[in-house]
């Protein structure tokens, strides 16, 4: 089963206005389906390459923290967007 929001914020030590930052970004992202999520991702993920700053090693370590928090099938949906942009 999944944890709560809280719970992540919780252990992940998430500082309050982190926590306030990560509402806001869930709250943008929440109603986009799969497409707009993926054309988000990829638009990012280009404006960081170009600048430089794109780090493949930290964002894989940022999906598996989050393992605990999403289901089955939004873990694979990650792992297989992050072979695509690697």
């Amino acid at each position: 089963m999944s944890k709560s929001f809280s719970d992540f914020c919780r252990e992940e030590k998430v500082k309050p206005d982190q926590e306030e930052n990560l509402q806001n970004t869930y709250d943008e992202l929440k109603d986009m389906n799969y497409d707009e999520l993926t054309e988000k991702l990829y638009n990012e993920v280009k404006k960081q390459k170009d600048k430089g700053a794109f780090n493949f090693v930290e964002l894989q370590e940022n999906v598996e923290r989050l393992k605990p928090f999403i289901s089955q099938e939004t873990y694979n949906n990650m792992i297989n967007m992050l072979e695509k942009i690697k």
